[in-house]
């Protein structure tokens, strides 16, 4: 992956300490960097892991997410280490990523049709960028990313995180 892939631009939540597992339990062949949406997952569901493709979707199925990595994680190959993340605030942390394919919102018309679509990550294989897949279809009850802005000259979408796919899941009943 890349650094900065994600950025928190309003409403960040507190910075919080994680475990991350060993890169050969958790089949991870790098450390999670900054930028990077993690979900609670790895053996016992103890640790974080990276989003995937996919993610996030309703809560439970693919793990919670917690937010985004603010400082690379320590795990090792034989050692499980630790990662700070910046948690998320469902329903009102913003956060800006590249679109999959910034030709979808390269005009004002582009983008305007996909404001307020439920939408869920992409990322290229072996630890390539993470991005927001803004061609998904859109569906509140599964996708866990609501697109509420963008800019069509950077390529770049502002999303927030449902709670649907968090840990408040269980007290919800909405978005």
């Amino acid at each position: 992956m890349t650094v900065n892939d994600l950025k928190i631009i309003k409403e960040p939540g507190y910075t919080r300490v994680y475990r991350a597992e060993d890169t050969t339990a958790s089949d991870l062949s790098l450390s999670m960097k900054p930028g990077e949406m993690v979900k609670i997952g790895g053996t016992g569901s103890n640790f974080v892991t990276l989003c995937v493709s996919g993610d996030p979707i309703a809560a439970g199925v693919t793990g919670e997410v917690v937010g985004i990595v603010r400082k690379e994680s320590t795990e090792t190959t034989t050692v499980d280490g630790t990662v700070e993340v910046t948690l998320i605030y469902p329903m009102s942390t913003v956060i800006r990523g590249k679109a999959q394919n910034a030709t979808n919102i390269n005009t004002t018309v582009k983008l305007n049709a996909l404001l307020y679509d439920w939408v869920l990550l992409d990322v290229v294989t072996g630890g390539g960028a993470m991005t927001i897949h803004e061609n998904e279809t859109s569906d509140r009850d599964v996708n866990g990313l609501n697109i509420i802005g963008g800019d069509i000259v950077a390529g770049t979408l502002d999303v927030i995180v449902s709670a649907r796919v968090t840990a408040a899941a269980s007290t919800v009943t909405g978005p």
